[in-house]
């Protein structure tokens, strides 16, 4: 669990969640990259393992948190390496959890692409 571990970033802020981060995702060189992306994977499992439809748009929320809403250009090359492949890892993981999801016979009529972009618009403005 992250609060069992705490990290601190230079400025003795918590690593993976700063203020600054906050609806503004632009400020990655005041995070360690692989302890906030290891935050954002471990929402999506611990959603996943008691209500795996609702880690769909949990996943959806982080990818758009972490493409669309990030500047990435303070990522090294290295870091944004680690990223393009969280990114691809996430999405591989939706894809699962979607058709575990289609599995299940009462939550398969449920389980559309339409009706996940509806969950995942209940975590943005958008």
């Amino acid at each position: 669990m992250p609060d069992s571990t705490p990290q601190l970033t230079y400025g003795m802020q918590p690593s993976a969640f700063t203020k600054e981060l906050v609806g503004s995702y632009d400020a990655f060189e005041e995070i360690d990259l692989p302890s906030y992306l290891g935050v954002r994977a471990q929402t999506t499992e611990t959603a996943a393992v008691r209500a795996p439809y609702s880690a769909v748009p949990i996943s959806m929320h982080t990818v758009n948190l972490l493409t669309v809403q990030a500047d990435l250009s303070t990522l090294t090359k290295k870091e944004s390496k680690m990223h393009s492949a969280f990114i691809e890892g996430l999405l591989a993981r939706q894809a699962e959890l979607k058709k575990q999801v289609r599995a299940m016979p009462d939550l398969a009529a449920h389980a559309t692409e339409k009706a996940f972009a509806a969950g995942f618009l209940l975590f943005t403005d958008q």
